[in-house]
C-alpha cells in the first residue's frame, strides 16, 4: 500500500538583492532544507515569500525554487510555493492553511539563528499545538542580530493575536488583514 503520508519542510523566505541574487542566509536556509530532506523518503518543500522582487515579477519563493533546483534538482511536484505571505507572521499563517490540507507525519521549519525566537513563537502561536512542528537554524549574519533586535513587530503580534479569541487559521487570516499594516489592503470579503 503506498504511504500518502509525508513530511513537509518550511523554508522561511529572506531578503535578495535586485537583480534576484538570494541573500546568504537564505541561501544557507535552502542549504538546510537540502540537508534535511535526505533523510526523508516522501517529503513536500514550502517555499514562503509572496514579495514581489524585480521587474519579471518573481516572488522570492519563485527565486528560491529557481536556486533548489538549479543547486538540487528539486523536482517541481516536491515544491508549494507559498505567494500570499509578506512577512514572518504570513509566513506562519499561510504555511498553516497549506498544512491543514495535507496529510504529514512532520513539520519542519528552518530560519536563521537571530530570527528563531520571533518565527518560532509566531508559528507555535498561529499552528495552536496542531502540527509537530520541529525548528531548525543557520548560522546567519552577524548583522542582522543587531536589527533583530530593534524589531519589534513580536510585541506588535503578541498584542493582536492575543486578543484572538479562535486561533483557527481562516480566523487568524481575517484578524491579520485587519490588524497588520502590510495585509490591510487584502482584506477577505
Amino acid at each position: 500500500m503506498k504511504n500518502d503520508y509525508f513530511d513537509i519542510f518550511v523554508c522561511l523566505s529572506h531578503l535578495c538583492d535586485t537583480n534576484g541574487q538570494l541573500s546568504s542566509d537564505y541561501r544557507k536556509r535552502l542549504q538546510k532544507i537540502s540537508t534535511l530532506i535526505n533523510n526523508s523518503n516522501n517529503y513536500k518543500i514550502i517555499l514562503t515569500g509572496g514579495v514581489i522582487v524585480n521587474s519579471s515579477n518573481n516572488a522570492l519563493c519563485d527565486l528560491a525554487y529557481t536556486h533548489l533546483n538549479k543547486s538540487l534538482n528539486i523536482e517541481k511536484e516536491k515544491v508549494i510555493l507559498e505567494k500570499n505571505s509578506l512577512d514572518t507572521v504570513g509566513e506562519a499563517v499561510f504555511t498553516s492553511l497549506i498544512c491543514n490540507t495535507l496529510k504529514y507525519k512532520n513539520i519542519s521549519i528552518v530560519t536563521s539563528d537571530w530570527h528563531m525566537k520571533r518565527a518560532k513563537f509566531i508559528f507555535k502561536t498561529i499552528f495552536n499545538k496542531k502540527f509537530n512542528i520541529n525548528f531548525h537554524t543557520i548560522n546567519g549574519s552577524k548583522l542582522l542580530w543587531e536589527k533583530e533586535s530593534k524589531n519589534n513587530s513580536l510585541n506588535k503580534f503578541k498584542k493582536w493575536s492575543n486578543a484572538c479569541i479562535d486561533k483557527s487559521p481562516i480566523n487568524i487570516k481575517k484578524i491579520l488583514e485587519i490588524n497588520h499594516p502590510l495585509y490591510k489592503f487584502n482584506v477577505s470579503s
